[in-house]
């Protein structure tokens, strides 16, 4: 197994910092020294750290119109991490997760009449080895951290949360990144964060990937031309650059982003949210989201058949008006993508923060689209229970239109439904969810089935079950 920096880093600060715990208990003037960020011994140092575990079970199933496959699979998996306690500023953090595969439909096979790939199922395993269904575990974080009163950086393996580069956690497991990240707090509502990120794990696999050959892991569609990308492992990049400012004025939040794939593109985004409190516990809240995207140099690569970004330039623009209060919260979404060119943003790093986004589709690598949405939430009286329920249309360009349509998506309508409950006493930490979802065609209905299966005129199920152990629970 191939041992990366991060790795190697963190086991050196490991040892560097287990001996000036022991020599702190060795030292230490008990009568001067501050409270803070002394121990005792190493076991002192270790017990003021945080342990925690993950353990989570998936049951997902997909029932497609007429004659086309249908698939299913129930997996289990844990993790567990450890977070040092920071000494002198500095501290580190390790995790792993494992998943089985417990029963499934094979998940290995296309459907016998489109030759299309599972598409959801699959996605509880590893989409790069459909038929590993025993061997996968991950480690996932692996990182150095510092972190003070205005600053945090961290530099390994970690969980990002961005708008377009974050966990997408609807499987098993998240998608991670490799690289450094600061996060900087000059004024109460200004934060500061950004950095340089070469490696990434996507959502659905277990590998780290270099630079940017994590792109192409999952299904690559289709170029502009109509043949099927040839981007995979074919890009010339060194990595992806994000920097952020996020300003907190009184009742506003305004965000920009800005993301550079090195030699493949640039995408800034933009959003400011306005909320009007107008009686007790109730709200209104406007928003706008603006987000332009350009091709960098060639695209990824000189032969147009291997570029990720083929196009010149795509913009995406979205509002939302949104009413909350004690126990409801509703509001109405919409956005449109300009017909300049395809937005492209690699579904292996994220999925898109757009106001219309529902859960089990996304707009990326489309262009020319409007999106209409509405959601609902209900929180019923009973603690930590809750239900929703999203419902959207979408009309998107034809599906020959290749120049805007990466996956041949055609016009469709698009429910979920679903409810939660987060234990809580002496059950705190397990939490249920079930997530029914449903698509239905509203384009030509001499689409051929290709364009049918695991797209639209379908119903899809999710049940999943989570425990979350945290050690600083038991200390308090």
């Amino acid at each position: 197994m191939k041992i990366s920096l991060p790795i190697i880093a963190a086991y050196i600060l490991f040892c560097v910092v287990t001996l000036n715990a022991q020599g702190v208990a060795n030292n230490v003037d008990t009568t001067t020294a501050p409270k803070k960020n002394t121990f005792t011994s190493i076991g002192d140092y270790f017990s003021k750290g945080n342990f925690y575990a993950h353990s989570r079970s998936y049951f997902m199933s997909t029932i497609n119109n007429g004659r086309l496959k249908d698939d299913y699979a129930l997996t289990a998996g844990a993790g567990i991490g450890y977070k040092s306690p920071e000494f002198h500023g500095v501290g580190f953090a390790l995790s792993g997760f494992f998943i089985f595969d417990l029963v499934s439909s094979e998940l290995d096979k296309n459907d016998p009449y489109t030759n299309q790939p599972n598409r959801y199922e699959l996605g509880l395993l590893d989409v790069t080895q459909p038929q590993n269904k025993k061997d996968l575990d991950r480690l996932e974080e692996a990182y150095l951290y510092y972190e003070n009163k205005w600053v945090d950086i961290e530099v390994g393996r970690m969980n990002l949360n961005t708008p377009f580069i974050n966990p997408q956690d609807g499987r098993m497991r998240p998608s991670l990144e490799e690289g450094a990240w600061a996060k900087i707090k000059p004024h109460k509502k200004i934060v500061l964060e950004g950095g340089w990120l070469w490696a990434f794990s996507p959502r659905s696999t277990v590998l780290w990937y270099p630079k940017l050959n994590s792109i192409g892991t999952y299904p690559v569609g289709v170029n502009t031309a109509g043949k099927k990308s040839g981007y995979a492992n074919n890009l010339d990049s060194k990595g992806v650059g994000v920097m952020a400012i996020k300003l907190f004025p009184k009742n506003m939040e305004i965000e920009l982003w800005n993301y550079v794939a090195h030699n493949v593109f640039n995408t800034a985004f933009l959003q400011y949210q306005y909320t009007i409190p107008f009686a007790e516990k109730r709200k209104i809240k406007i928003g706008t989201q603006f987000t332009r995207q350009d091709r960098i140099n060639n695209g990824g690569n000189d032969d147009l058949q291997k570029a990720y970004y083929e196009g010149k330039s795509a913009m995406v623009v979205g509002a939302r008006v949104e009413y909350a209060d004690k126990q409801h919260t509703i509001n109405f979404n919409f956005s449109h993508f300009t017909k300049e060119g395809r937005f492209l943003f690699p579904r292996e790093w994220g999925r898109d923060p757009f106001y219309t986004f529902i859960p089990r589709e996304r707009n990326e690598g489309f262009g020319n689209v409007n999106a209409f949405t509405v959601n609902y939430n209900y929180r019923f009286k009973t603690k930590g229970l809750s239900a929703l329920l999203s419902a959207g249309v979408y009309q998107m360009p034809q599906v020959t239109n290749f120049a805007l349509n990466k996956y041949g998506l055609g016009d469709y309508a698009h429910i979920n439904t679903g409810i939660k409950y987060f234990f809580q006493n002496k059950f705190k930490g397990l939490d249920v969810q079930l997530l029914l979802m449903g698509k239905l065609n509203m384009d030509d209905k001499n689409l051929p089935e290709k364009n049918l299966y695991n797209r639209v005129n379908l119903f899809h199920t999710n049940v999943i079950v989570n425990y979350y152990f945290n050690s600083k629970e038991f200390k308090k």
